[in-house]
């Protein structure tokens, strides 16, 4: 009876077990998957937006790098085109300094001055027309063969004015000529004369080189140049010869024009923005020396960044690559690291179920690896309990069955000894019954000797 009471028991808790495992096994299952998922889920956005950071921070460096190299080109660009053009008008006003110092230091009379003043025809493709002078007494010198009308007041004209204002020969507002429709600019200078009137030297310069120089300017390959006049805003020199003699300013149809018109006077030493509806420009505003012209140079900024699209596709591309190798190699490490940790609980589960034949293999010298090992020493302990307990069963087993037959012993005594006091009982009532028939025959015989002894008063 006790070993089949310990049986059950054991069974019961063998099916507790057994429903625990399932349990267990299910759990393990879902935490296992729930550990990786964790782990890439937040391993693969990490890395993710480090790379992209990286990327955007040295994409937005690039770019800084390319605008500012590119505005430094820009501005080379522009003084190296602003120097040829200064080379141009700096060998124009040189020879026409000499011819200055020529007339102003040599004697020379009206005749002498005319001879002279032929010889500066056609000496210069620039003023094919030669110097003419000119002065405030009425006389004027031009043996270009152009003459004036009897009304043409010398003191009026604007190259005279401006010729009294320079002290050597300088460039005044270029205008455009009313026989060619060409563009020309008056180099004047006051002359130093002996008879007291003020005389004013000029000559007509033809912006035709300097205009062909401008239009074949190519900044950068792509970008485009133009010459201004800074006092009258006119645009000079062109590569669209619609915008020549056009005249900059914020009603100017040209919408790039009508954009770079404040511009002009703002020479700080930087390369400025300026943006006509999406597009925006870097515009370079030199002067030349000599002059009051200005060189405006301009590129478009999608011309600079063209090569960084490129990179920029280039490196989106390497970027999807990345992140495909690395999210294989990160699902492989961490397969790699969760996996001991997925034996392990393997081994546990059995552990949990009784199985304590596992034998715990553990690699390395890490938390996993000293976690294996304490597990299996577990294991060895939980082994020599259980032989224990097993041995103290096997005893408990053999004193339980030793307990029946003594039981069974005293049972059968038990037995006897009920019988013995059956018969017992039924002796002690037979006695019992004899006990009274005597004493009911005592009763009787003493009434007889009572009677008998009343009858032997009676007789006597």
């Amino acid at each position: 009876m006790k070993n089949a009471y310990i049986r059950i028991i054991l069974l019961y808790i063998l099916m507790q077990k057994g429903d625990v495992r399932m349990k267990n096994d299910r759990q393990n299952t879902k935490m296992l998957k729930g550990i990786k998922a964790k782990l890439l889920k937040i391993l693969l956005p990490c890395i993710a937006i480090a790379i992209i950071s990286i990327i955007v921070i040295s994409y937005m460096a690039s770019k800084k790098i390319i605008v500012q190299e590119a505005k430094n080109l820009l501005r080379a660009e522009s003084k190296m085109n602003a120097k040829e053009l200064e080379t141009w008008t700096t060998g124009i006003l040189n020879t026409l300094d000499m011819l200055q110092n020529t007339l102003e230091t040599v004697p020379m009379d009206e005749e002498t001055e005319k001879t002279y003043l032929a010889t500066t025809v056609n000496m210069n493709q620039d003023f094919p027309n030669g110097v003419y002078i000119g002065d405030d007494h009425g006389k004027y010198i031009d043996m270009s063969g152009w003459v004036p009308d009897a009304d043409y007041g010398i003191t009026e004209r604007d190259w005279y004015k401006e010729g009294l204002t320079h002290k050597s020969f300088a460039f005044g507002t270029p205008y455009r000529d009313a026989d060619t429709g060409e563009f020309i600019v008056s180099a004047t200078t006051l002359l130093k004369t002996s008879n007291g009137a003020k005389t004013v030297a000029a000559a007509d310069v033809f912006l035709n080189y300097a205009s062909k120089m401008v239009s074949d300017i190519k900044v950068m390959d792509d970008g485009y140049a133009f010459l201004v006049d800074k006092n009258s805003h006119t645009i000079l020199a062109h590569k669209d010869q619609k915008l020549v003699a056009q005249t900059i300013s914020s009603d100017s149809k040209d919408s790039y024009v009508k954009a770079v018109a404040d511009k002009i006077d703002k020479k700080n030493g930087k390369v400025q923005n300026v943006t006509v509806g999406n597009t925006v420009y870097y515009v370079e505003v030199e002067p030349i020396t000599g002059t009051d012209w200005v060189l405006v140079s301009n590129v478009k900024e999608s011309t600079v960044l063209e090569d960084l699209k490129g990179l920029q596709t280039r490196i989106i591309l390497i970027l999807v690559l990345a992140m495909v190798i690395i999210g294989f190699l990160i699902e492989r490490i961490v397969h790699i690291v969760v996996e001991p940790i997925k034996t392990l609980t393997k081994d546990i589960g059995k552990i949990t179920d009784g199985d304590f034949t596992v034998n715990v293999q553990t690699k390395g010298q890490d938390e996993v690896a000293a976690m294996g090992n304490g597990m299996q020493k577990f294991i060895g302990t939980m082994r020599n309990t259980i032989g224990t307990i097993f041995s103290i069963s096997g005893q408990l087993n053999q004193q339980a069955e030793n307990s029946s037959s003594v039981s069974e012993i005293l049972y059968r005594s038990a037995i006897t000894q009920s019988t013995s006091m059956k018969e017992l009982n039924s002796t002690v009532e037979e006695l019992a019954n004899s006990v009274t028939e005597v004493a009911e025959n005592t009763t009787s015989l003493a009434m007889i000797v009572s009677e008998t002894d009343q009858i032997g008063h009676n007789a006597s």
